[in-house]
């Protein structure tokens, strides 16, 4: 089969870019003096079913801001690393709410960003009741859906670089990538006030972070 035809292919290309468990690990580095601690943020989508495209337009913008992320700590030699685990929830209630209880589960999860369909969004929010992971949905306030055109034309360059198949950036990779942004602000407020990264923690301070957001709106995490 030829590049093009491949190309052509969504299904082949989906089922190849994204299983229904992906772990993305940036950047560690090579030997340091100091092991990274590694931390996780959780991204539950629909990578399967009619919503996918939804699903795969986020996961880029998702894995942009955690190389940056992990780039920007391996520069400035601080021990902090961040994992990406994305979790298809194919727009099914029952599936959402099984990956919430999966994610809770797991003491390293310290936030999870959310797309897909109200009903997704409320079956894993409900799930995280009795958790201290923040969870942050992407299309309701603050992270609407942003038009390409609001996009900075240097976002856009950065986004086609961590997709595979020549993606361009959709409604909700601006968003997507906020989401991030914020969780990563919010790790650099602990870490100024010297406490420990974790979920507990990164909600208790999660209402004094504000950033701006890639289309120049100012964006506060309000839970």
């Amino acid at each position: 089969m030829s590049l093009k035809k491949f190309k052509r292919s969504a299904t082949t290309k989906y089922q190849l870019v994204v299983p229904v468990f992906i772990l993305f690990l940036f950047a560690l580095g090579g030997c340091q003096a100091q092991t990274p601690q590694v931390v996780k943020i959780g991204l539950v989508a629909p990578f399967e079913g009619q919503d996918r495209e939804i699903g795969y337009d986020g996961i880029y913008a998702a894995r942009l801001a955690v190389r940056e992320f992990n780039a920007e700590q391996l520069a400035e030699n601080k021990p902090l690393r961040v994992a990406l685990v994305a979790l298809d929830d194919s727009g099914n209630v029952d599936i959402a709410a099984g990956n919430a209880q999966a994610l809770a589960a797991d003491p390293s999860i310290i936030a999870i960003v959310g797309m897909g369909n109200e009903p997704t969004r409320l079956a894993t929010a409900e799930n995280l009741t009795n958790s201290s992971i923040s969870f942050l949905h992407v299309g309701v306030s603050p992270f609407k859906a942003t038009s390409p055109d609001q996009l900075p034309d240097d976002f856009k360059s950065r986004y086609e670089t961590v997709t595979p198949f020549d993606e361009v950036a959709g409604d909700q990779a601006g968003s997507v990538y906020d989401a991030f942004k914020l969780i990563f602000a919010g790790i650099d407020q602990l870490d100024q006030e010297n406490r420990p990264v974790t979920a507990k923690n990164l909600a208790e301070i999660s209402k004094s972070v504000t950033i701006q957001g890639i289309a120049g709106d100012t964006l506060q995490w309000d839970q």
